[in-house]
């Protein structure tokens, strides 16, 4: 038979566990405890439950659970009192609370205003928006009328002020740009220089105005070759004077417009207008005494005295106004202002040369017998005779002027009999020659009329 299996020993058991301390609220170990038996039994009247005696074995060889409770010989504590203050408070508050909700509940709904403030912004916005837009296009009165709509939305809207001061003279500024751009479609270059004029270069329009000023310069252009062409046409005189008079406006010192009103004028035998005398009592009178007298101080005062009871002293008022404003500036004055000194001065006194007149006279001699004299010994008689008529306005008894003026009469005389001579056999070079005549004399002259019926192939003398 086979040996019986060997056993093995049973395991040691582990040596039991040193007695260790606890917290102070735990009680010790005691050496003495068995699995069996607890370390120490509680006394009776103890008011603390105890674990089932199965819940208090351990593992063999673990280590004993530990037990809170009382220390042995401990006193039980008496149990707490719950206070009445809590739960009365807590029903104070919760009853608050509810009456506080109630009355938010039937309280009436207060009116929203701040959407409605944030609607008239966001409209405000879009009206100054939409005035600046129209403002980078130049339309400042449809630009106005946003900019009044977003002040009346929202007045303090930012940068919204700036505008609405400048909108007032920027407004009229595009009238003004407005009228000269109409004008310049209808060649109109006077009527257009003169709006233009009327906006200042601080303008927030400026391109448009620097726009219109070069348009201007090109229309002026043509208009002065259209004189030119106008010049060589028989019965063309007033539409030449018109056209001179027009481009004059624009450009006050252009030598070809000057040129064309003189030979207009003299085409139409134009003298300086001058008014009829007063009637009897109209205080006007008195005012055109104490201009030719000298006293252009005490004739403004009358004038403006009797202004609103005469319309002659309303107009009289007008031309001392300006007729002063030239002679401060006398020596300074180029021919065109010189003349008009001249012309508006015998308009003033109804024909007679007032003092300051004759100085203005005096000094357009000065400045056209050069020039008079130099077309005169050019044998350029039309604008030598042309100029010493403008001398002989102010100047009525320069010897230098009557000189040409009569040179002149004898130049076209002569020219006359070659046209006569001629018209037969050299019809040709006739014709020219009669033209010169017609150039040289105004509208009126008897010689004039003769060398223009020969052109016209009338050779009845």
């Amino acid at each position: 038979m086979p040996p019986p299996p060997r056993r093995r020993p049973p395991p040691k058991k582990p040596p039991a566990p040193e007695p260790t301390t606890t917290e102070p609220s735990m009680p010790a170990l005691q050496p003495d405890a068995t699995d069996e038996a607890p370390a120490h039994v509680p006394p009776a009247d103890s008011t603390d439950e105890l674990p089932a005696p199965k819940a208090l074995a351990t593992r063999r060889g673990g280590r004993p659970p530990v037990r809170a409770g009382r220390l042995p010989g401990s006193r039980a504590a008496p149990p707490k009192k719950r206070s009445v203050l809590v739960p009365v408070l807590l029903l104070v508050v919760l009853a608050v609370g509810g009456a506080v909700a109630w009355k938010k509940f039937l309280a009436p709904q207060p009116v929203v205003t701040g959407p409605v403030k944030n609607t008239n912004l966001e409209e405000a916005k879009l009206a100054f928006q939409e005035g600046k837009n129209l403002v980078r296009k130049g339309q400042w009165k449809l630009a106005a009328e946003q900019f009044d709509r977003a002040a009346e939305l929202a007045p303090e809207l930012e940068g919204l002020k700036l505008y609405l001061d400048a909108k007032a003279v920027e407004v009229q500024n595009q009238e003004h740009l407005d009228a000269a751009e109409a004008a310049l479609g209808k060649s109109q270059v006077g009527a257009a220089a003169k709006e233009l004029a009327a906006v200042p270069e601080t303008t927030q329009q400026l391109s448009r105005r620097t726009e219109l000023q070069k348009r201007l310069n090109v229309v002026v252009d043509q208009r002065i070759k259209d004189g030119r062409a106008l010049l060589g046409e028989r019965g063309k005189a007033r539409e030449l004077k018109a056209l001179a008079e027009d481009v004059l406006a624009a450009r006050p010192n252009d030598r070809d417009a000057l040129n064309f009103l003189e030979t207009a004028n003299r085409a139409l035998g134009w003298k300086a207008p001058v008014d009829k005398p007063p009637d009897p009592g109209d205080p006007a009178a008195e005012v055109i005494s104490l201009w030719t007298g000298g006293d252009g101080t005490a004739a403004f005062a009358k004038a403006d005295a009797c202004a609103g009871a005469s319309a002659r002293c309303a107009k009289l008022k007008e031309q001392i106004t300006r007729a002063t404003e030239l002679s401060k500036k006398l020596e300074s004055l180029e021919e065109a202002e010189l003349l008009e000194a001249v012309r508006l001065d015998k308009s003033i006194g109804g024909g007679t040369q007032s003092p300051g007149g004759k100085q203005a006279g005096v000094r357009l001699a000065a400045v056209l017998t050069p020039k008079a004299s130099s077309a005169a010994a050019r044998k350029q008689w039309g604008p030598a005779m042309a100029i010493a008529r403008k001398i002989l306005e102010g100047a009525p008894n320069d010897v230098t002027a009557k000189n040409i003026v009569s040179d002149g009469k004898n130049a076209a005389e002569e020219l006359y009999r070659r046209c006569y001579v001629s018209r037969q056999s050299t019809p040709e070079d006739a014709i020219p020659l009669c033209k010169e005549v017609v150039e040289m004399l105004p509208e009126g002259d008897a010689l004039r009329e003769k060398a223009e019926r020969l052109i016209a192939g009338n050779r009845t003398e």
